[in-house]
């Protein structure tokens, strides 16, 4: 089937719970991300967090998308550090062997804004730290609203695009005339 599609975004969002048979969200009711992080983690954000980024990458060797999306969603209930601290050793480690990985695959990461403008977060998904790794690793990145309202069209992209600069990159990945090219930032 063709669905003549100008561009795919993979995303992880759930992890399964055999013990409940279903998907329990990541970034959906904090509910959901506690019952997963209690019961299927026994409390244990790292064993989470390497689930998590275990099945981000398993996406991207299957393929079939030309956008990383929002790389660090399980950031998304972590407001004030209330699950793990990001700068733990732990979480660069993983982090950074994650990025290393995938430089090796022909992705662009995005960088959403999505939970800012819906009030989740105060930071760009991923977060700067992890854009200056990405930049290092020569992977191409590209600005999305992941707007749910049209209200939400191109929020935070100035301030993203600051973000990129302050990071090391010179330029975004675009779609353009149907065919992806790196426009200075």
């Amino acid at each position: 089937m063709l669905l003549n599609l100008d561009f795919r975004i993979g995303s992880v969002h759930s992890l399964f719970d055999p013990d409940v048979s279903r998907f329990l969200s990541v970034d959906g009711p904090e509910e959901d991300f506690i019952l997963l992080l209690d019961h299927l983690f026994h409390g244990s954000m790292e064993a989470l967090a390497e689930e998590y980024y275990s099945r981000v990458m398993e996406m991207t060797e299957m393929g079939g998308f030309e956008i990383l999306g929002h790389l660090d969603l399980i950031k998304k209930r972590n407001r004030d550090n209330r699950f793990f601290r990001e700068d733990s050793p732990w979480y660069n480690r993983l982090v950074k062997s994650v990025v290393e990985n995938l430089a090796s695959y022909p992705v662009i990461v995005e960088v959403n804004t999505g939970g800012i403008s819906r009030g989740a977060i105060n930071s760009v998904y991923p977060s700067p730290w992890i854009l200056y790794e990405i930049r290092k690793a020569g992977i191409p990145v590209m600005i999305n609203s992941d707007a749910h309202k049209p209200e939400h069209l191109g929020f935070y992209h100035e301030e993203s695009s600051d973000i990129l600069k302050d990071t090391g990159f010179k330029s975004v990945r675009l779609l353009l005339n149907n065919r992806w090219q790196d426009v200075p930032i």
